[in-house]
């Protein structure tokens, strides 16, 4: 009973407590006649007292009344909602007893087990399963009558029409009757279908088997983990990579870390723990140890497993074997640095072969213009004309070899420059009159009105193929004439560039038909010269197609043998509107008619400084000779001089190593900014480059032809201070 409820019980006691003695007293009040006293009547006090009190109880009886109906209401609304609930839940639930007997089930039960409820109450629950389980059920219902909150249990029940269900149990046991949990007399059992579970199990039973098997014949050794990363199944594989056994390398603790090259562990490690995480990654490659001893190459990748219900399961790695592509890649570097190692040596080779070709080539040229102007008479005149000629031919064939060297290399860039590009072609093609009057044949130069006047190009490279294509023209053109043409082909839109279109004509013996596709490859020539009377290494125009290519053109050609050939290229070239400025620290051209100074010719070669000294004090200087660069130095720092003719290649001390002390200061003497001229036979790709970041200011190739030795001293003299006195 609750307090409330004594309290009013107490209440009620009291005041009936009250009204009978007040009876009392009023019987015992009588007179001797059987009248009433008057001495016992009530106070008017006490009346109105015990009629409040009465008043008061009555309110109260009525308001626990009204909350006994509201109360009841409620119940039966709980009551409603719960058999709502049970009857009509997704779920079915049973309500057994103690021995598991069926008292009570909702309709979703009935519908599970396919019988009706009047079929199924009162019957033990353990019939109604597959008696292979019913062991397994009873033990389960043992437990949670023995006092376990919850228990699941997976089994099988048989419906009325024979067909068998699988379904989970959730057993749980209903309230107390009294103060022991073993009083209980009602057990909740819900049933879950759980035939959609089954089937999505056997279907990934099925999967990892398929899988497996797939996985067990991989030739990738494939190792799946579990949820806290320790390996679960490793395919037969591994044995392969590791020389272990699958059944061996799950009892190495903390596999596969044990079997992989100390040196790589780190970054497995962080692999695996990237994978554990849920992470992806492939092409980890690493070292693995085999028991053999040898080293083997493994290439792992990695991904996460999930259930049927999308939890994290583990994660799995695949290790491919590389040990023989690593093998192939090792083969390709050391090839590849034999490679270097023999174009290291072949650029070597170019230079010593340049160096020791052109260094008597000096001689040879320079010597044959002396013999040639000291009027030794027509006959030895013609004899050193024939010696300068073979000497420039064996120049040309020097020169095509390292050019298509360089091409090869890819060491040839583009340095474009504006200039003006009518004056350029002119003294380009001046170069061929001579050579054309000689042979008895026209050279002419035809230029289109509407060329540009200003272009930005390399026009060194344009330079070069135009020589190599009239040079080629007028050797093969016996009568006639060679013409070459520059005609504007198209202007851009936005009038930035434009495209220029050469053409190089002759009237010589042709080219046959089925030579026109293989004279641009290189060592290649037409038939017509078989007989070797032009000679040439077949390499002008393989030269000249890789540079109109480098430059983004096109070259082609159309010849009839007999007749003529007409070779032709495009190129595209920037336009601008003014002047080239001219180049820093270089005067404009115009030299003094009559050069004057003193010169330090430092050259190792005896023959070469002879030739030194018959063309310059021919010219006017004074000069002095050094054969090393320590030489050089000690003459600088005794005596002043106007300019140095450095050659670069010197014993003891050599030319770039002395001008950079010059440069320096280091020749206490001698003024730094003196005017170099830098002098080499080796002339490889480049070479301008480093002599002139070197401090010289300007660089000649040997050989050195008389007039380029006397222009260059020229402009060198004329950008110089004022000497000093001696």
């Amino acid at each position: 009973m609750h307090d409330s409820e004594r309290a009013r019980s107490g209440l009620f006691s009291e005041l009936r407590a009250r009204a009978a003695a007040i009876v009392r007293a009023r019987g015992a009040a009588r007179d001797p006649d059987g009248e009433p006293s008057s001495d016992g009547d009530l106070s008017r006090d006490e009346a109105l007292r015990l009629v409040e009190d009465l008043r008061v109880h009555q309110i109260e009886l009525e308001l626990q009344n009204e909350q006994l109906q509201r109360a009841q209401i409620a119940a039966q609304a709980a009551r409603d909602q719960y058999v709502r609930l049970f009857e009509f839940s997704p779920y079915g639930f049973i309500i057994t007893d103690q021995l598991a007997v069926v008292k009570k089930l909702n309709q979703m039960a009935c519908v599970l087990l396919g019988q009706a409820k009047r079929s199924i109450e009162g019957v033990p629950l353990r019939q109604l399963i597959c008696p292979a389980d019913q062991d397994t059920f009873l033990r389960t219902f043992a437990a949670v009558r023995a006092g376990s909150a919850r228990e699941l249990v997976d089994v099988t029940v048989v419906r009325h029409d024979q067909v068998r269900l699988p379904v989970r149990f959730e057993l749980t046991p209903g309230p107390a009757d009294g103060a022991d949990a073993a009083d209980r007399s009602e057990f909740w059992c819900a049933l879950i279908d759980i035939r959609k579970q089954r089937q999505a199990e056997e279907e990934l039973r099925k999967s990892e088997q398929k899988f497996r098997a797939i996985a067990t014949y991989a030739n990738d050794w494939e190792t799946w983990f579990g949820p806290r990363g320790e390996p679960i199944w490793i395919n037969p594989a591994v044995e392969q990579l590791t020389g272990l056994a699958p059944e061996r390398c799950l009892e190495i603790a903390n596999f596969p870390l044990p079997v992989i090259l100390p040196i790589d562990r780190p970054a497995v490690a962080v692999a695996l723990r990237d994978a554990a995480a849920g992470g992806r990654g492939n092409n980890l490659e690493f070292r693995i140890l085999h028991t053999s001893g040898m080293t083997r190459w493994g290439a792992m990748s990695w991904q996460p497993m999930r259930d049927e219900c999308g939890r994290n399961a583990g994660f799995r790695t695949s290790v491919r074997d590389i040990s023989d592509l690593k093998a192939v890649e090792a083969a390709l570097v050391a090839e590849k640095e034999r490679a270097n190692a023999a174009n290291q040596a072949k650029s070597q080779f170019l230079a010593n072969m340049s160096h020791e070709l052109r260094t008597p080539l000096n001689s040879i040229l320079g010597f044959s213009e002396i013999l040639r102007d000291a009027g030794i008479g027509q006959e030895l005149a013609e004899f050193a004309d024939i010696i300068n000629v073979a000497g420039n031919n064996l120049l040309a064939i020097v020169n095509s070899i390292l050019d298509i060297a360089r091409i090869e290399a890819g060491k040839i860039k583009i340095r474009p420059e504006p200039l003006r590009l009518a004056k350029e072609i002119e003294l380009t093609s001046a170069i061929f009159l001579a050579t054309a009057r000689k042979k008895g044949i026209d050279f002419v130069l035809s230029l289109d009105d509407h060329l540009p006047p200003m272009i930005v190009a390399d026009f060194s490279l344009i330079r070069q193929i135009i020589v190599n294509l009239v040079g080629n023209a007028i050797k093969f053109t016996d009568h006639g004439r060679v013409t070459l043409e520059v005609a504007l082909k198209e202007i851009a839109k936005d009038q930035a560039c434009c495209k220029l279109l050469f053409t190089v004509a002759d009237t010589g013996c042709g080219i046959i038909e089925e030579d026109q596709t293989r004279i641009f490859n290189a060592f290649e020539q037409s038939e017509c010269v078989l007989t070797r009377r032009h000679g040439g290494t077949g390499l002008g125009l393989t030269i000249s197609r890789e540079l109109v290519t480098l430059l983004g053109g096109e070259i082609w050609v159309t010849s009839e043998f007999g007749v003529g050939s007409w070779f032709s290229f495009w190129i595209p070239v920037g336009l601008v509107g003014a002047p080239p400025p001219p180049a820093p620290g270089i005067a404009r051209p115009g030299a003094p008619d009559r050069a004057v100074g003193r010169l330090l010719v430092v050259d190792d070669d005896d023959v070469a400084r002879q030739f030194y000294r018959e063309f310059l004090e021919r010219r006017g200087y004074r000069i002095e000779l050094c054969p090393d660069g320590e030489c050089a130095l000690d003459v600088l720092n005794r005596r002043p001089f106007d300019a140095v003719v450095m050659d670069i290649r010197l014993p003891k001390l050599n030319g770039l190593d002395a001008t950079r002390q010059i440069r320096s200061g280091a020749v206490a003497n001698c003024d730094p900014k003196i005017p170099i001229l830098a002098v080499t036979a080796q002339a490889m790709h480049g070479d301008r480059e480093r002599f002139l970041s070197a401090g010289f200011d300007l660089y000649l190739s040997k050989p050195i032809r008389r007039d380029e030795l006397y222009a260059a001293l020229d402009r060198l003299l004329a950008a110089a201070p004022p000497p000093e006195s001696a």
